[in-house]
């Protein structure tokens, strides 16, 4: 299966196969040569895990507050 990756210096989407991912190869940008990024920013896994960490310390947060501010 291939997968769409992003360079982040240049914009283009690469096509890396999967396989090759896996196995920690060094890819390169087929456009400006630049080394491909392992976990690219815009990515919907990052995404989904600066939320979710996120989402986790508002809660706490809230929780605190609401225990502690009544008193």
């Amino acid at each position: 299966m291939k997968e769409l990756i992003h360079c982040l210096y240049c914009q283009t989407e690469n096509k890396i196969d999967e396989n090759s991912h896996r196995q920690k190869k060094s890819q390169t940008c087929s456009q400006c040569g630049m080394p491909l990024p392992k976990h690219h920013p815009n990515s919907r896994r990052y995404r989904t895990k600066v939320f979710i960490g996120a989402f986790i310390c508002i809660c706490l947060f809230c929780a605190i507050m609401v225990i502690y501010l009544p008193r």
